[in-house]
């Protein structure tokens, strides 16, 4: 399927649903294919990313749940990472904060137990999250640099 027929049927689904969770959606893909017209691809990532297209079923119809969509959008945005090295924008970020979330968590009786207080889960948890916040953000300026970042909208 070509990244123009998919914008059009992507489109067409938009405008003739109401339920707001199919809308982002539809949103978010509309918008990563919008992305993927702007580059400047070759044409065997071109030729591998529409015959990833073809498994999002985007001509389902009536049939299609909003599940089966997320799963398709889902599936679709991990062959870009996979296959093309291409991440969501602020992708680094999220994974940092997370990262931190735990590690923060792990940390904090070491930190309850050097400062003494009562407070170490939540200092433990607020660096943590502060330091993935840092990495991760450093993390998605170098992959916008290398052009590997696709915005979703």
């Amino acid at each position: 399927m070509k990244l123009s027929d998919a914008s059009n049927q992507l489109e067409n689904r938009l405008k003739e649903t109401t339920n707001k969770s199919e809308r982002k959606v539809y949103q978010t893909l509309l918008g990563v294919i919008s992305n993927l017209d702007e580059r400047e691809l070759t044409a065997k990532e071109q030729e591998s990313i529409e015959k990833a297209m073809e498994g999002l079923n985007l001509g389902g119809g009536e049939g299609t749940s909003l599940r089966m969509l997320k799963r398709s959008r889902y599936r679709f945005m991990k062959f870009l990472k996979d296959e093309h090295c291409l991440t969501p924008q602020g992708h680094y970020t999220e994974l940092g904060m997370a990262i931190g979330l735990l590690a923060g968590t792990a940390l904090a009786p070491l930190i309850e137990n050097s400062i003494g207080m009562s407070m170490g889960v939540s200092l433990g948890i607020g660096l943590g999250m502060l330091v993935g916040l840092i990495v991760g953000r450093r993390m998605d300026k170098d992959a916008e640099k290398q052009n590997r970042i696709i915005k979703t909208r």
